[in-house]
């Protein structure tokens, strides 16, 4: 727990530096809006909590928790991401702010999937799995974004650096789960 928080707190105090070194208030208040904006919504609905719990119980019922978990995250982050994107729109906000707290809610939406993963580590006491997994997301995510401010991207470069590095956390994350689980798992209700 300790390696996910630095991770996260390094990579977020050196993106927040950069942005605002190149971008200065304007940058950062769009990139710190989108995301704090996004970060209020539920896009895993308390699932790590429960799917932890239950995997712990059951390990061999942890594929169909893993999937079913997955499936509501996904479900949950693409319909938070299109919520805010019209919603965006509808109340007049600038096209850069519109664009980038759409980009920040599909960063969260995949930031949701990974730790819907990241419970069944927890389930299985394989916490280092997610120690793992979040300092190459976060490594990504600054490296990233320092690659954007280096080429003169702003705070939606930013974002999308954000949304690469979660996507890169939830693919790992899944990669890893399948080779526990000895399978791929697919995002559905039940297995078929």
């Amino acid at each position: 727990q300790m390696v996910s928080f630095a991770a996260r707190a390094v990579s977020g105090l050196g993106a927040v530096v950069l942005i605002a070194r190149s971008g200065g208030p304007q940058a950062l208040g769009t990139f710190q809006f989108a995301l704090v904006l996004t970060s209020f919504l539920p896009y895993y609905f308390g699932l790590p909590s429960l799917l932890t719990r239950e995997v712990a119980r059951r390990p061999e019922e942890g594929r169909t928790w893993v999937e079913g978990g997955t499936l509501i995250a996904m479900a949950a982050g693409a319909g938070f991401s299109l919520v805010l994107a019209v919603g965006a729109r509808a109340v007049g906000a600038s096209p850069e702010t519109a664009v980038a707290v759409a980009v920040a809610s599909i960063g969260m939406a995949f930031d949701g999937v990974a730790r819907v993963e990241f419970a069944a580590f927890w389930a299985w006491e394989r916490m280092s799995l997610e120690a793992f997994v979040t300092v190459v997301q976060e490594a990504v995510f600054l490296a990233a974004v320092a690659g954007v401010i280096w080429s003169g991207g702003g705070a939606t470069g930013a974002l999308l650096a954000f949304a690469g590095s979660r996507a890169v956390g939830a693919a790992m994350g899944w990669l890893l789960v399948a080779r526990h689980l000895g399978a791929v798992p697919i995002p559905r209700g039940s297995p078929s």
